[in-house]
C-alpha cells in the first residue's frame, strides 16, 4: 500500500459532504483543484469545527480519487449568520478573510439597515467591513449617505464611486 503524503491547501468549495481544495504546492499535488472528503472523526465535531470556504487544511493527497482532510488550521476570522430557516443554528459562510465588501447603489435599493447588518456580521467574524456606495452621480446628496454609513462603526470603511469617477 502506498503511504499518502500530507499536504497543505485551502478549501475553495464546499458541496454537502465533499470539498474542493486548492493545493498550495501544485507540483507535488499534480493538479490545482483537489477533490476531498473529511476523515471520519470530523463527524463527531461541532459544526464550527468543520471546514468552510477559506479554511487552510492539511490533507492526505490521493491522486487516484478523493483526498482526506485531516485537520483545519486555526482561523483568523469566521463569518457566520443565523440560519435562514430561523432554527437558531448558525451558518458558517467563510473563514480567513481580511475584508468584507458591502456593495450597494445609492438608489431606491439603498438600505442603511442592510449595510449595518452585513457590517455587523463582518465585525463579529473578525473582518473589516468596506461599504462601496455606487451610482453617486445619480444621487443628489451622496455625502449624506457616506456620513450615515460611517455612523455604523468606527471600523467601517466607506467609499463612494460613480460611473463618471
Amino acid at each position: 500500500m502506498n503511504q499518502q503524503e500530507e499536504k497543505r491547501g485551502r478549501v475553495v468549495e464546499v458541496r454537502k459532504n465533499s470539498y474542493i481544495i486548492d493545493c498550495e504546492d501544485i507540483i507535488d499535488c499534480g493538479e490545482e483543484k483537489i477533490p476531498a472528503k473529511l476523515r471520519g472523526s470530523f463527524y463527531e465535531e461541532q459544526a464550527d469545527k468543520l471546514p468552510v470556504v477559506g479554511d487552510y487544511v492539511s490533507f492526505l493527497y490521493n491522486p487516484a480519487g478523493d483526498s482526506i482532510i485531516q485537520t483545519v488550521y486555526e482561523r483568523k476570522s469566521l463569518l457566520q449568520r443565523p440560519d435562514q430557516a430561523k432554527t437558531g443554528v448558525m451558518q458558517y459562510m467563510v473563514a480567513n478573510v481580511d475584508y468584507c465588501f458591502i456593495i450597494t447603489s445609492l438608489n431606491e435599493d439603498y438600505s442603511y439597515n442592510r449595510i449595518a447588518r452585513y457590517a455587523s456580521i463582518a465585525l463579529q467574524g473578525g473582518a473589516t467591513p468596506v461599504a462601496i456606495l455606487t451610482k453617486t452621480d445619480l444621487c443628489d446628496d451622496a455625502e449624506n449617505y457616506i456620513r450615515e454609513v460611517k455612523t455604523i462603526s468606527d471600523q467601517i470603511r466607506v467609499h463612494a464611486v460613480s460611473v463618471l469617477s
